[in-house]
């Protein structure tokens, strides 16, 4: 009894604790450069996106990105602004600490992800500032291989479920805001970590 009081606690605790910003980041929008040439890119849409990046909110690749552009106003936000990176993550250094082996409840790839789109905190697509030659933000990205698969033998209890599920984090990045021709910060998704959610099964 008391062992199933404790697990219903710890189950509790994973089910509940979560963190949700994004009220409190809406509207932080920064301007860092205009531009008034008579140059017009067109709008990202969901369609301009790779099918296999969609699931993670951001990619490094996209077709229809104006490098040249770009990189041309990076050379103005570096001359006026002296800003030449914006961000640089690092990868996750692992220690257990004399605990032993460390196993992983959920299978996930952890890198280091370039971003030329990512959703914004208002689901949109955007274009993410970074070029071949202008590596200008990277950010750690931390993604389930399989998502809906069920988590490691380690978290599995008699009257319940388990699954493993993507979780999504906000990170601020420089964007272009192609509607109003401007360089700016907000805040975009980014897949976080590979969480296992545990669910108690209704018997009856």
């Amino acid at each position: 009894m008391v062992r199933s009081s404790f697990l219903t606690n710890i189950i509790k605790i994973i089910l509940y604790i979560s963190v949700s910003v994004e009220s409190k980041l809406r509207n932080h929008k920064t301007v860092l450069l205009s531009w008034e040439e008579n140059y017009n890119i067109k709008e990202l849409t969901v369609d301009d996106v790779p099918e296999d990046c969609r699931k993670n909110y951001i990619c490094s690749n996209i077709t229809t990105y104006e490098t040249e552009f770009v990189n041309n106003l990076l050379k103005k936000l570096s001359s006026q602004k002296n800003l030449k990176k914006f961000n640089v993550d690092k990868l996750t250094v692992l220690n257990s600490y004399g605990l032993g082996e460390i196993e992983e409840l959920c299978a996930s790839k952890e890198e280091i992800i370039w971003p030329q789109a990512a959703v914004d905190d208002k689901d949109q697509w955007q274009y993410i500032v970074n070029t071949g030659v202008f590596p200008f933000q990277g950010y750690r990205i931390n993604r389930c291989i399989e998502r809906g698969s069920r988590c490691s033998k380690a978290a599995i209890f008699d009257g319940f479920n388990s699954s493993c599920e993507q979780e999504i984090f906000l990170r601020k990045m420089v964007y272009i805001d192609v509607k109003n021709k401007q360089l700016a910060t907000n805040y975009f998704q980014i897949p976080s970590c590979c969480s296992c959610k545990i669910t108690s099964i209704d018997l009856y």
